[in-house]
């Protein structure tokens, strides 16, 4: 892609696309390729992706990506299509010919931020930045915070060719093409392109979203003759939901609009011989009204509703996991039956018994005191008992010709406190399990074969990556704070 300037706007082509961003209203709009793109026009840079607009007290940035780093790929009968994870953003003032970068550090000593409510869209991360940065001058101040968001931090993704928002099953099943808005980070940056006014089909090229989350991939040989070039490739998929995102401690529970707190779609892809199999798990914070007020380590739990009061809030979160994912909806709960936990742990489990769900199958799982003294291998004794029901939840499977083989129908939904180190642990073990099914029924592996060790290293090094990264996003200060308040 490139940056034209000229007189009255910047435009941005690629393959005979335009994206055309206003010197003089700032927004954006789309040209047919059949336009010229005027003499006078300078070329500026060259560019990977459009991020969208931000409006920083009426001065609009356009943000565009100029460095990324290629870390995995989908594929399907069309084709390969490169995962990018974003290494470098841009701003390009559009009222002026001046493109910034995030500088060393313009801020200087920035002022303790402090959690508070803010406002929705674009004007929460704006007021959030400046009640960080104090008086420093803006808007270049705020915009280098803002450059930050992804500069300093490679959790943000995005793919040609496919929607990163939606998971294999998404992608091959469903009949809308709208990228799901829940990991659709930069929607409200691309809100011109998507007024009924404009020409979709013109608006498509540009309308590429932003996800935040984790991506990891690997592949296994499985040959035994080094000279026969047969690997699984495997990715770890991580979505991290834009609503009710926020830091540890402070963002906890439901919310009015039966949200969870760090809710996050986790999807496993094996690829070989040209066959697609996929399998989606979720986590998302114990769908009560619950927090955790103070700032000292582990402050104590509160629940801060009746069940009578909360429990429209947990119907609707749960019904809408049922509706959107299928049924059974296995809920994981490995929050401690003991101890501080235990008022959480009761109170979700009469949650779940006034559900009184046939769709809703809940299991719970003390793993501290199950796995007291390092014995991790009793993981899989849960694992176990849940045969029946991820045999019943299956997963996706797409043959080399595109066509839909098996469809994962139903979800497992596991939280612990944290949604962190427990639940990775036994998404991870989950996964493990899934996998050895699926490549069994590839011929991959006999029916009673044990779980290479090879394989079962490969998952458990890529799940402690995927771990660490959502764990890296929900618990920084104040970068979980301003990622709660990005945009959402």
């Amino acid at each position: 892609m490139k940056l034209y300037s000229t007189l009255t706007s910047y435009i941005v082509e690629d393959d005979g696309f335009r994206l055309i961003c206003s010197k003089l209203d700032g927004r954006l709009s789309v040209s047919p390729s059949a336009d010229v793109i005027p003499m006078d026009a300078e070329e500026v840079c060259e560019l990977i992706s459009v991020i969208g607009r931000i409006d920083i007290d009426g001065a609009n940035y356009l943000l565009y990506v100029s460095e990324s780093t290629v870390v995995a790929e989908f594929s399907d009968r069309d084709g390969k299509h490169p995962i990018h994870r974003i290494d470098r953003v841009k701003a390009t003032l559009l009222e002026a010919s001046e493109t910034l970068e995030a500088a060393a550090s313009t801020a200087g000593n920035s002022a303790e931020s402090s959690a508070r409510r803010l406002k929705q869209g674009t004007g929460k991360l704006i007021k959030f930045v400046q009640d960080k940065i104090g008086n420093v001058q803006k808007p270049f101040a705020i915009l280098d915070e803002i450059l930050r968001l992804f500069n300093d931090h490679p959790d943000f993704y995005f793919c040609f060719g496919r929607d990163i928002t939606h998971c294999t099953n998404r992608h091959y099943s469903c009949t809308n093409s709208e990228p799901d808005e829940r990991f659709f980070w930069n929607k409200l940056l691309l809100k011109d392109l998507m007024e009924d006014s404009v020409d979709k089909d013109l608006a498509r090229k540009w309308i590429v979203p932003i996800m935040q989350g984790s991506v990891r991939c690997d592949s296994l040989a499985i040959a035994d003759d080094p000279q026969v070039d047969v690997s699984l490739d495997i990715t770890l998929i991580s979505r991290r939901s834009v609503h009710r995102a926020g830091m540890r401690y402070l963002r906890r529970g439901i919310d009015n609009d039966s949200n969870v707190a760090n809710f996050v779609e986790t999807e496993l892809l094996l690829n070989i011989f040209g066959h697609h199999l996929s399998f989606v798990q979720v986590r998302g914070s114990v769908p009560i009204f619950w927090s955790q007020k103070g700032f000292k380590y582990r402050p104590p739990l509160s629940i801060d509703r009746p069940v009578e009061e909360s429990m429209p809030y947990f119907t609707t979160h749960m019904q809408e996991l049922i509706d959107r994912y299928g049924s059974p909806l296995v809920a994981v709960n490995l929050v401690d039956q003991a101890g501080r936990e235990l008022k959480l742990a009761t109170s979700f489990v009469e949650h779940a018994a006034k559900f009184n769900s046939p769709d809703l199958h809940f299991v719970s799982f003390d793993l501290h005191r199950h796995c007291r003294g390092l014995k991790f291998d009793k993981i899989n004794d849960l694992v176990t008992k849940m045969e029946d029901l991820l045999g019943k939840i299956g997963y996706c499977w797409v043959d080399k010709t595109g066509e839909i083989v098996k469809t994962q129908r139903g979800i497992v939904r596991t939280n612990c406190v944290d949604c962190l180190d427990r639940t990775n642990v036994v998404q991870g073990a989950i996964s493990q399990w899934v996998c050895m099914q699926q490549a069994q029924r590839l011929g991959l592996f006999g029916p009673l074969c044990e779980p290479p060790e090879a394989l079962v290293t490969l998952l458990q090094n890529m799940w402690a990556d995927n771990g660490d990264a959502i764990s890296t996003q929900v618990g920084l200060i104040p970068f979980g704070e301003m990622l709660w308040i990005f945009l959402v």
